[in-house]
């Protein structure tokens, strides 16, 4: 009766075990499908995120360059105005030494392609290419109506026009020149070539079928890039774009959108700003199909993980049903095996967590890539404030003393006038040696220059080579521990590493009375760590996270702009590696460790003393 009844309780009990065994594994994979939805989610609205922002700051950085070029353009033009309106009040224009001030006022504005002034008739009479008979007339050009009719009108910029004799594409910025009585007497105005802004755009870096454009009060365009057809083809097309016409008509200054281009139809993440006190909008936009497809790679591989893991999980749950099978079976005859089939069972869950701790594993990663998207846009962030104010204050001393000069100049003073010219040229030098180090900063790591063995010996001696002039100075004793081995890189950015590390060296050496600077690598649990060691001034512990930073200096008042260091970081950083500072603190010297997996050949002697 027993065994009777043992025989009707197995199948059942079998269905049971079969049963609780689905539901578990239907729930577990529902789980990890409902998390990986999360996740996707998640990185879609983190990558909407960054490229919203990423268009923010473009658009911030080209409404301040805009504003700031029409202001020199403004300059200029209200110079020649200044100059105009004397020779009226002398009784009669002097066009030689007119066009000659002119010509003086374009050559200090290069975005300028002329200037030229008008008679209260429209014709132009002065500046570039006007000696012409019958003279060119723009009497009919709406921004001399504008001006002839409006005797307290200011500057006033035009919309874009073909030119009658640039025969190109342009627009005016332009000012009201009145006789001593008040009455019209004409218009001076500045020639803007629309190219120069198609110019500027295609600097930027928008991606493959990202679009920026410049847009009138009226959202028709004045200039675009890209523009298939040629410069202006697209002048004076309107946005038809709702939401980015809603937000305008609404007030707002600046703002973010999405949707098809009105020009293209290509879908993009759209931010716009009006530039302040101009009839302008900057409006830069990155392809949602770009950003689809970093996403799309993403999710193929978290899918293809998870068909993974649901595939393990069914097969694992098959292998258990017959180990449980095999079990109730044999159980009553070979006591024995029930260790060994149980042993069985341990090895598959502990397979089973080995899986989950590589999900888990998996998922830190891409936590940590997470914080790292964080940081860089954090970084982003930060350096487009930076260079925005670092290239403001040579802009606003070349504005300046363009103001002095032009007063100088009317005042005849030459000796004044050439000091302000170079001030004009030192801060214009400052800014393009600014712009130099920032576009060698941005090329690192998106070169594609063939890689090559070079020798870590030579590599330190053509760094000493190239300081050996400040280390001569500083009467520095240099040590060198050698490290017979190869590296393989871009010679030229392995050697940047060195170079700039052993200069920050010398620089911060301070009045030490026996300056010493050792080079050198080492093995350190069981990783190749090179460095470069100082007995110099030292750094405090609260600066050394922060000197690796952009446009970060300890002293103000050394030269340079603050990015040997930072430099140095995305080099190393390009080869896996990493790099820090050890000091004790204010006049206990430096030490700048760093390693460079990346650039290691597979059989490297060891570092030797």
């Amino acid at each position: 009766m027993s065994d009777s009844t043992t025989s009707l309780q197995a199948p059942e009990n079998k269905n049971i075990y079969i049963r609780r065994l689905v539901l578990a594994v239907v729930l577990l994979n529902l789980l990890v499908y409902v998390l990986a939805a999360v996740w996707l989610r998640h990185s879609w609205n983190h990558l909407q995120t960054g490229v919203s922002t990423s268009t923010q700051n473009i658009a911030l950085v080209l409404e301040n360059s805009i504003d700031g070029m029409i202001g020199k353009i403004d300059v200029a033009v209200t110079g020649v105005l200044a100059e105009a309106e004397e020779n009226h009040a002398r009784g009669k224009i002097d066009r030689k030494e007119l066009d000659h001030h002119i010509s003086r006022q374009c050559l200090a504005v290069p975005e300028l392609d002329s200037i030229r002034m008008t008679d209260s008739e429209g014709r132009v009479l002065y500046g570039k290419d006007t000696a012409t008979s019958p003279p060119v007339t723009i009497s009919d050009r709406e921004y001399f109506q504008f001006l002839r009719d409006n005797p307290r009108a200011g500057m006033y910029i035009s919309r874009p026009f073909f030119g009658r004799i640039s025969k190109a594409w342009v627009f005016a910025v332009a000012r009201r020149v009145n006789h001593p009585d008040g009455s019209f007497a004409g218009v001076v105005y500045g020639v803007v070539p629309i190219e120069l802004f198609t110019r500027l755009f295609s600097s930027l870096d928008v991606g493959r079928d990202g679009a920026i454009s410049l847009r009138d009060t009226n959202l028709a365009v004045i200039a675009r890039f890209p523009e298939p057809d040629g410069v202006g083809s697209s002048v004076g097309q309107r946005s038809t774009m709702k939401e980015f016409v809603d937000l305008t008509r609404a007030g707002k200054l600046a703002g973010t959108f999405s949707g098809p281009s009105s020009f293209d139809r290509i879908s993009r993440i759209f931010s716009y700003r009006k530039i302040t006190n101009l009839p302008f909008y900057v409006v830069v936009g990155q392809s949602i199909n770009e950003m689809r497809i970093v996403w799309r790679t993403e999710a193929i591989a978290l899918i293809s993980m998870i068909l993974l893991f649901s595939a393990v999980t069914v097969m694992f749950s098959l292998k258990l049903v017959r180990a449980w099978q095999q079990e109730k079976r044999i159980d009553s005859e070979l006591r024995n095996l029930n260790q060994q089939l149980e042993a069985r069972v341990m090895d598959r869950t502990a397979e089973l967590s080995t899986i989950n701790q590589l999900l888990q594993i998996e998922l830190a990663g891409h936590k940590r890539t997470e914080a790292e998207l964080d940081r860089r846009t954090a970084e982003i962030e930060h350096f487009i404030y930076t260079v925005s104010h670092d290239l403001r204050s040579p802009l606003v001393t070349v504005k300046t003393f363009l103001g002095y000069l032009g007063q100088d100049i009317t005042s005849g003073d030459r000796e004044r006038a050439d000091k302000d010219m170079e001030f004009i040229h030192s801060a214009a030098n400052r800014m393009e040696a600014l712009l130099n180090e920032l576009l060698e900063v941005s090329r690192i790591g998106r070169e594609n220059q063939p890689h090559e063995a070079v020798g870590l010996r030579d590599l330190v001696a053509e760094a000493l080579d190239a300081v050996a002039g400040q280390i001569t100075a500083g009467r520095v004793d240099v040590r060198v521990n050698g490290c017979d081995m190869t590296l393989r890189g871009d010679r030229r950015r392995l050697l940047q590493i060195w170079q700039n590390l052993l200069d920050n060296a010398v620089k911060y050496m301070g009045n030490q009375p026996s300056a010493l600077i050792e080079i050198g690598c080492e093995d350190l649990q069981g990783e190749r760590v090179y460095f470069v060691r100082d007995n110099g001034i030292g750094i405090a512990p609260e600066y050394q996270d922060r000197i690796f930073g952009i446009f970060e200096q300890l002293d103000r008042q050394s030269s340079g702009f603050g990015m040997g260091l930072t430099m140095v970081r995305r080099i190393v950083e390009t080869y896996d590696g990493r790099i820090w500072v050890e000091s004790a603190g204010k006049g206990q010297g430096s030490c700048f460790r760093f390693t460079l997996p990346g650039a290691e050949q597979s059989h490297i002697h060891r570092c030797q003393e």
